[in-house]
């Protein structure tokens, strides 16, 4: 009984080492010399924890993180107790002034989860669909602006998770990878989809270098002007400076 118990013990030894920081992916190595393990030790207890999808292994050389099982156990806390009222105010702000749909969502494993979401009274009735809380990161515009602030790592998980977005037409793998690296320098995000006739903006918003999440907002094409992009990005702002 002793003995399993010091596996459960040495066990969340590894897990509390990486979720002390979780902005990259930690080694083998560095983790014996963290939690005092020898290597051959911790290499059994990494690879149960990942087989039971508590930890990911994103590549030989690079490391494991925090898995999607572990995510789902922990993810609530935050989105919930603190994120939905904080951008609540700002999204409703948003919506009685331009008048359109406005949605903040994060990444929670390998999904898109949305946080709070409202649509103006004034918005295209035509807007009335619905959007899951949960959903494939590649089936939105914001899934995929949060997907290009990940590790390349990670990026290539969800690359091959998940069907490539058809937003731009057909891409490769390659092409995707290029146009994520190219939107994750971008301040805001200007999709015009024709397949469903609207003006997709998405905008990051940042805490000391992390992305914490994404507003996303959507309107016809002839509602759309260059100040309604202005307005989210000092939306995402205000929203990072009383994160």
């Amino acid at each position: 009984m002793n003995d399993r118990i010091q596996v459960i013990e040495r066990a969340f030894k590894v897990l509390e080492g990486i979720a002390l920081d979780t902005s990259r992916p930690h080694t083998v190595g560095e983790l014996a010399k963290e939690t005092g393990l020898k290597i051959q030790t911790l290499s059994k207890i990494v690879r149960t924890m990942t087989v039971l999808g508590y930890l990911e292994n994103v590549g030989r050389k690079s490391g494991y993180v925090l898995g999607e099982k572990f995510l789902q156990l922990s993810g609530g806390y935050r989105e919930f107790d603190d994120l939905r009222p904080l951008v609540q105010p700002y999204l409703k702000k948003y919506a009685e002034t331009v008048g359109e749909y406005i949605s903040f969502s994060v990444l929670r494993g390998y999904y898109k989860h949305i946080v709070c979401r409202i649509r103006a009274k004034e918005a295209d009735p035509g807007l009335r669909w619905y959007f899951p809380t949960e959903e494939n990161p590649f089936d939105s515009l914001s899934g995929i602006c949060l997907v290009a602030r990940v590790s390349r790592a990670k990026q290539l998980k969800f690359c091959r998770k998940y069907p490539l977005p058809s937003f731009w037409g057909p891409l490769t793998e390659t092409e995707l990878l290029a146009k994520m690296k190219q939107i994750a320098q971008e301040e805001c995000t200007v999709l015009e989809n024709r397949r469903i006739d609207k003006t997709v903006i998405c905008c990051p918003v940042s805490f000391e270098g992390e992305t914490i999440g994404c507003l996303g907002s959507f309107m016809p094409h002839a509602s759309y002007t260059p100040e309604i992009s202005r307005q989210l990005c000092a939306l995402a702002a205000q929203i990072s400076r009383h994160y």
